[in-house]
């Protein structure tokens, strides 16, 4: 395309090739670094995206529907890698230009102690203007995450439509082999869909638009729902998800979608982090002003080290190769702002090799929390 250097169209097709190929590891990491360098050559969200289109062209010319299908689906993932490092990359690059700002700030007020008093007025003003652009920054990071976040919805959405064709096909023609890479094909575009969703939720959050809309949610119903939408994905992988509720369970006062995001993401992870055979259980406890949702895992257990920044947003913990583990780094991030605002905590207990327990208190003193379920 004309906005990109040749270069780095080349390195896009080259990489993207070798990762439709053979699904490395190290595809992703070298998609991760093209990030940089789309940063450092001035091309945006948009561009990447076009690029990422014209390079499939390029790539797919002869090939059969159903294959095509499954190689774009297949693409996405990659495409994604991309946009995860961009945006954290381009944080980084925010964060430092307001660091940087801030300091000169700093520096300039103490010079301006001696100063006359005009020309401190003057350089208030200044400093005014200062941080009216350090909020604009901001404001612009946010909308970043929003934007990346529509720009995969979209292009998801009509892949998805194409592999439930080609998949709806494949069933009446009777072939095996095609239905199942198709079926994991689905299974792959539901994760970046999930993924893409998070963002989204992150950065409306972040713009003051979590808005809860209080209503009284039934403890038991409420969260046996939410473990019977989770148990397919606990079968597949062969493994126990249990309920162990307290009795008597109470009603408590909450935003039914929030609260069942967040507890989705929590049982989500318990169940991503946890080997075939191992177990995950949902268990509360009542104690006398607050209510206590335990979600506890057999799984691989968070390092010491990472347990005071599990929560920050971004943050991503590195596995045993010394590499980031999968994800974007918001959901947690999520989890504890929908349940602070909820007037509770969440907090988090992990020992590598034998799993992790997350924590969810929420308060029982609100209007028509008390009450049981019956």
């Amino acid at each position: 395309m004309s906005g990109t250097e040749p270069h780095l169209s080349s390195d896009y097709q080259t990489t993207l090739g070798e990762f439709l190929k053979a699904q490395s590891e190290r595809a992703l990491y070298e998609a991760s670094l093209l990030s940089k360098e789309f940063i450092e050559q001035g091309v945006g969200p948009e561009e990447i995206v076009a690029l990422h289109t014209e390079t499939l062209e390029r790539l797919l010319p002869g090939v059969p529907v159903m294959e095509r299908a499954r190689i774009m689906g297949l693409s996405l993932q990659f495409l994604l890698e991309i946009m995860i490092s961009y945006g954290i990359r381009y944080k980084e690059y925010l964060d430092l230009r307001m660091t940087e700002t801030t300091r000169a700030i700093q520096m300039q007020m103490e010079v301006e102690r001696i100063r006359a008093e005009e020309a401190a007025r003057l350089e208030q003003a200044r400093a005014q203007e200062r941080m009216r652009a350090q909020e604009e920054a901001m404001q612009s990071k946010e909308e970043f995450l929003a934007f990346i976040a529509h720009e995969l919805r979209t292009p998801m959405t009509a892949i998805r439509g194409s592999i439930e064709y080609a998949l709806h096909r494949a069933r009446e023609e009777g072939s095996e082999r095609v239905q199942k890479a198709l079926a994991n094909a689905e299974r792959g575009l539901e994760r970046l869909m999930h993924l893409s969703d998070e963002l989204l939720q992150l950065s409306r959050e972040e713009q003051m638009d979590l808005t809860l809309r209080l209503e009284s949610l039934p403890l038991r119903e409420f969260l046996e729902a939410i473990i019977e939408e989770s148990r397919p994905r606990a079968t597949e992988k062969g493994m126990a998800l249990r309920f162990e509720p307290e009795e008597p369970i109470p009603t408590i006062v909450g935003d039914r979608q929030w609260l069942l995001t967040a507890l989705d993401n929590l049982i989500s992870n318990a169940i991503k982090y946890t080997e075939p055979d191992g177990q995950v259980t949902v268990r509360t406890t009542n104690h006398a002003r607050r209510l206590q949702i335990d979600v506890i895992d057999t799984g691989t257990g968070i390092p010491e080290s990472a347990l005071p920044h599990i929560f920050e947003k971004y943050y991503r913990v590195r596995d045993a190769s010394g590499g980031f583990v999968k994800g974007t780094g918001l959901g947690l991030t999520l989890v504890k702002n929908i349940v602070e605002r909820h007037g509770g905590d969440v907090r988090v207990q992990s020992q590598v090799g034998r799993g992790s327990t997350f924590s969810i208190y929420l308060p029982l003193d609100l209007p028509a929390a008390d009450s049981t379920d019956t």
